[in-house]
């Protein structure tokens, strides 16, 4: 009767714990994709700031499931992927970039530099 009570009780506890794990491990892993894009955008503006023939290279750290990384004109935008559906992430910079960033998780040498009157943010390695 003691074991069936106990275990009666282990459930819900294990239930709950598990849920609250993966609420936790996304919250984490927002936080980097917000530190990321915050990261790629206060060091575009202080290049931009500089001009030509500015540029600084950067490590940054993408977690998994990151599925693009896009420098539309003025923004900066990481889209993410959870279960299925994507959540996307946006900066505003207020002048023109581009760039291409691969996506693999992990550690990232960036290289961001100021072209003419826009920044370019590509990866160091290539």
């Amino acid at each position: 009767m003691i074991s069936g009570f106990a275990l009666l009780l282990t459930i819900p506890l294990v239930v709950i714990f598990f849920s609250n794990t993966t609420n936790f491990n996304e919250n984490v892993v927002f936080s980097q994709i917000g530190k990321v894009s915050s990261e790629l955008a206060e060091n575009a503006r202080s290049i931009h700031y500089l001009g030509e023939p500015s540029q600084k290279t950067i490590s940054i750290y993408f977690p998994n499931n990151i599925e693009s990384v896009n420098f539309d004109s003025k923004t900066i935008t990481i889209a993410y992927q959870r279960q299925g559906t994507y959540i996307n992430f946006t900066k505003y910079v207020g002048f023109d970039l581009y760039g291409n960033l691969t996506t693999y998780a992990g550690f990232h040498n960036v290289k961001i530099r100021a072209v003419n009157t826009s920044v370019e943010i590509v990866d160091a390695n290539k």
